[in-house]
């Protein structure tokens, strides 16, 4: 992302969302690996705890991308499972 910290704009704050920011975020649903290599699970968690609504759907040991395999049954039971919060949320 160019994150160098050359200007204020790329620094890793000026892209990441205070305390106060997430507590004004909508409805979420998180999803998450425990393996990811991109995103911590620790990150997700985070954020999933901070949020004032947020439902967290953790997969076990799969990469970051997991839901892009259909025909795993993780990926798709998360996929299931958000769109049966989606239709909550209605």
């Amino acid at each position: 992302m160019g994150l160098d910290a050359s200007t204020p704009e790329r620094t890793p704050m000026a892209w990441s969302l205070t305390t106060e920011d997430i507590a004004t975020l909508p409805p979420l649903f998180v999803a998450a690996s425990s393996g990811d290599e991109d995103v911590p699970l620790r990150i997700s968690k985070t954020l999933a705890r901070l949020a004032p609504h947020a439902v967290m759907k953790t997969v076990y040991f799969l990469p970051h991308d997991f839901d892009r395999d259909v025909t795993d049954p993780a990926g798709m039971q998360v996929y299931q499972q958000a769109l049966a919060w989606m239709a909550q949320q209605g």
